[in-house]
This record gives structure tokens, C-alpha cells and sequence, in this order.
């Protein structure tokens, strides 16, 4: 370990850093002073997991100091330049410069006012965002007009070697220092977490890493995924200034009670996804509800989220009609009336989910059927046994599914059991208003009904049954839930 220490501190000593200013005069009464700042190094911003090496590239942003106080800000032009400028430096102290892994400060920069930088670094998902500093050798103004320093990271960098998972989210970890504060007076950096202590992991060729900031050891902490997977007893141990921790640390997830396996044919088992899909039209994102029970159909109707009835956000959908690839209601989304505008062969919701379309997909009916009619749960097949109406202690309504293998109760439930699968019965819509809120679940399927092409197959239940709908006309505009799942292993 004091090997890779040295690597560490040897690869950054190559980014000695020569400081030309490109006035002759040195003002130090606010006027502005334009400088270059040459680093080593190549062009590609990267920080090197085997050798733990930081290099720039262009964009990247060095904060400068002086007398206490934020002076300007240095941009890289092509990895090895810095230029930029800075305001009233002080005279007869070294400039301070600061490397803050490309996250943008909280407070509003003003040169010559603000006295400290904060930084969070929570999300690391698409970049690992080293915290370095040094300040400069010579005092301003120097007498050749040239500056150097040398950068020493303020952070450690460490592998996490993250088991089990098989989900396609982000993995995270809790309970860390996630926000650095540098106070420019002194130039000390102060460490706190904010957010459970949240810091979203870095995963690259199917490793994980991360930028940690020194605390002490942590035993028992928390970790999370995106898509409902968590894990404990993660064990980090005190983290000090440029560690660089390759070993591995354990990160065990276990998958949500509504992952386990459920058989949807003779050789096909699937995961179901941690509860229904929904559009943020907001925000441009799709996303599963937060928990089970929670739905949403189309704004401004009826909903559940936040642990109580709600109504659904503007330009949000959690309801679909049909997805067609030629239909100009992408997605299903639209509140047209008219089959031509969904129609086209099936366009799978798990390609919003994912881009490659592996991952999640939408049942055929013939696995609805299987899954509700056809498996086992405790000996016995159909509804009363492999799925049961259930009205959970928060009022919502829908149907219990039973993952394989379940030997648990089937009546006088009070809770979704463990391992279970929960559809909440959020209804259907055609026009007007939400059809059978909370009375009946409309679920789709992948399928169009034989022969029809302007009909669809779909899922329906009640609190007395389950119905696998192939026969019943039922348009490409109608609106139901989507619940995607995933294959599995056996």
C-alpha cells in the first residue's frame, strides 16, 4: 500500500505547474490580471484507477485565491493550458489554486468577496471528481513574472467491489463526508455529509469507484441502487488524504422483495420491476415509482404517491395506450382518440427504460396467463391462490402476486408479503375521466389480439378475478399500467 501511495504522489508531482502572467504590470488594487497556467500531462481528463494519475482536459476549472478571498478562475484549453484572470491578487503572498474535480461551487463566485468554496461530489456517475490543491512557490508578484505549484490531492480514490448485483442502475453507498467547504482565509478544508451522506459510485468497465474525503472508519454502512436493491454492513475504513484503496471494498445487494422469481412459462422466470412505469415530461425522464403500491395516470387525474392520494403531475403519464414504432404517440402518450396515431409493431417500454432493450420488457399475455393461471403457488393454480385482491393499510387497492416457491398466507392479509408483487388497480382511460380508479387494474401486454390489428391483448383484474383479455374489442387509444420485468436465471 505505501507503494501505490508513492505512485500516487509521483504521477501528480508530474503536473508541476509553471504560472506566467501575460501583463507586465502586477495590480493588486482589483484591477484584472490575465495569466496562463501550464500543467503536464496529456489531453483527456481521466483519473487512472491503476495508477491513480490525474490528467486535464479542455473545460476543466481551477479556482484561484489570494488575501483570503476568490480572485478568478483558470479553464484548460488543451489539457496542459490553463488560462483565465484574475482580480486584485494580493502582493506579497503566494496564489492559492484549487482543483475541485469540475463541480461547480454552491455559492455565487464574486472576485474579491467570496471567502469559501463548497463543493458536494455525491453523484460520481460520470466522472471521478479529484480534490486537489497547492499554492504557488513564489510570492506575487514574482520577479521573473512566473509561478509553480505543486497539485496534492485532498481526497483518497477507492474500489468498492460490488457483488450480487445484477440490476442496470446506479450502485451507491452511505453515511460518507459527501461536501468539502474550503474556507479561503486559511485555506483549510472542512468535511461533512448532507443527503444521508450519499455518494453514487463510479462504475467503469464493470468496476466501481470512488472519490472519498477523509473521515473516520464506518462499520455497518449503508448501500443502495437506483432500482430498489440495497445492502449493509459495508465496512470502509478511515479514509485520509491520498489513499488510493484498490483492494476491493465488499459492497453486498440484496434485491427488492419484488425481484424475487416468478415463472411465466415452463422455462422462463422473470423479476419484476420495483414498481410501475411512469414519464416525467418535466424532466424528460422515465422512471419507476418509488414504491409498489404508488401510481400515477395522466395530469392532472387520479394518483398515489408521497404516501397518500394525489393527483398526477402535469405532463406526467402512468398510463399508456398502445406503443407503436410508426405511431406519432410515442410511447402511447398522447390523448388522441385515434388508433392511427399508436399504431405499428410493438415498440417495448423497456427500451425507454434501457437503451440497449435487454434489460426490461413487457409480459405477452400468454405469460400473464401462466404466471396467473397456470403456475403453482402452495399446490394450488388461479386467482385466490397465485394472486389475491388486497387492500393495503394505506387504502390503495390492487392484486397480490406470489413469487414461486411461496408457502406463506394467501388470506386476511395485512401487508404485501415478502417477496411479493404488488399491482395497484389504478384503473383505464379512453376520454374524460380515470374508468374503475381503485375498483380495477388494466395492465398491458406486448401483444395486438389475433386478427386485429387495431385491438390489443391486456391484462385485467377485480377483487373477484383476473381476466387474460383476448377477445374483448379493446382499442389501440385506451390507456392501462405498464410493469416491466426482467428474465432472470433459473
Amino acid at each position: 500500500m505505501k507503494k501505490t501511495l508513492l505512485v500516487i504522489m509521483a504521477a501528480l508531482s508530474m503536473l508541476l505547474t509553471q504560472c506566467k502572467k501575460s501583463e507586465a504590470e502586477s495590480p493588486s488594487d482589483g484591477k484584472p490580471v490575465n495569466i496562463t497556467l501550464n500543467v503536464g500531462g496529456d489531453s483527456k481528463i481521466d483519473v487512472n484507477t491503476v495508477n491513480g494519475k490525474v490528467t486535464f482536459t479542455s473545460g476543466d476549472k481551477i479556482y484561484v485565491a489570494s488575501g483570503g478571498v476568490y480572485v478568478g478562475t483558470l479553464t484548460a484549453q488543451d489539457g496542459k493550458t490553463f488560462s483565465g484572470t484574475i482580480f486584485g491578487p494580493k502582493e506579497g503572498e503566494p496564489l492559492q489554486f484549487f482543483f475541485l474535480g469540475n463541480k461547480t461551487p454552491n455559492e455565487e463566485l464574486t472576485a474579491g468577496t467570496t471567502d469559501e468554496l463548497t463543493i458536494n461530489i455525491s453523484n460520481q456517475s460520470e466522472g471521478l471528481p479529484v480534490i486537489s490543491y497547492a499554492p504557488s512557490k513564489e510570492i506575487y508578484p514574482s520577479n521573473d513574472a512566473s509561478y509553480s505549484a505543486f497539485l496534492l490531492n485532498k481526497c483518497a480514490l477507492v474500489k468498492f467491489d460490488v457483488r450480487n448485483y445484477t440490476g442496470s442502475g446506479t450502485v451507491g453507498i452511505k453515511g460518507m463526508n459527501n461536501q468539502v467547504t474550503v474556507a479561503l482565509n486559511d485555506n483549510s478544508f472542512n468535511y461533512g455529509e448532507i443527503n444521508d451522506g450519499k455518494i453514487i459510485l463510479n462504475k467503469n468497465n464493470n468496476e466501481y469507484w470512488a472519490i472519498l474525503l477523509p473521515q473516520n472508519a464506518v462499520e455497518g454502512g449503508e448501500a443502495y441502487s437506483s432500482d430498489g436493491w440495497t445492502g449493509n454492513n459495508v465496512t470502509v475504513p478511515e479514509i485520509t488524504i491520498n489513499q488510493h484503496l484498490n483492494e476491493g471494498i465488499a459492497v453486498n445487494l440484496t434485491a427488492p422483495a419484488s425481484l424475487s422469481r416468478f415463472s411465466v412459462s415452463e422455462t422462463t422466470k422473470v423479476e419484476f420491476s420495483p414498481g410501475n412505469l411512469y414519464y416525467d415530461g418535466i424532466s424528460s425522464s422515465w422512471n419507476f415509482e418509488a414504491h409498489q403500491w404508488d401510481y400515477r395516470t395522466l395530469s392532472g387525474k387520479s394518483a398515489f404517491f408521497d404516501g397518500k392520494f394525489n393527483t398526477t403531475p402535469t405532463n406526467h403519464w402512468g398510463l399508456f395506450g398502445w406503443s407503436g414504432n410508426g405511431a406519432t404517440a410515442a410511447w402511447g402518450m398522447s390523448t388522441s382518440t385515434n388508433n392511427a396515431d399508436y399504431s405499428g409493431t410493438f415498440e417495448d417500454w423497456g427500451k425507454a427504460m434501457d437503451e440497449t432493450g435487454n434489460t426490461w420488457r413487457t409480459l405477452k399475455l400468454s405469460e400473464w396467463e401462466y404466471l396467473l393461471t397456470t403456475r403453482k403457488v402452495n399446490g394450488n393454480t388461479g386467482f385466490g391462490h397465485t394472486c389475491v385482491w388486497m387492500e393495503l393499510s394505506n387504502k390503495v387497492e390492487g392484486l397480490i402476486i406470489f413469487p414461486d416457491g411461496y408457502t406463506g398466507e394467501t388470506t386476511d392479509l395485512k401487508e404485501i408479503p415478502d417477496g411479493a408483487v404488488f399491482l395497484p388497480a389504478a384503473g383505464w382511460f379512453s376520454t374524460g375521466t380515470i374508468t374503475a380508479h381503485q375498483k380495477g387494474g388494466f395492465y398491458r401486454s406486448s401483444e395486438l389480439r389475433d386478427n386485429f390489428p387495431t385491438s390489443t391483448k391486456y391484462l385485467s383484474f377485480s377483487s373477484t378475478n383476473v381476466v387474460i383479455e383476448n377477445a374483448t374489442w379493446n382499442p389501440l387509444y385506451y390507456k392501462y399500467s405498464v410493469r416491466l420485468v426482467r428474465d432472470c436465471s433459473k
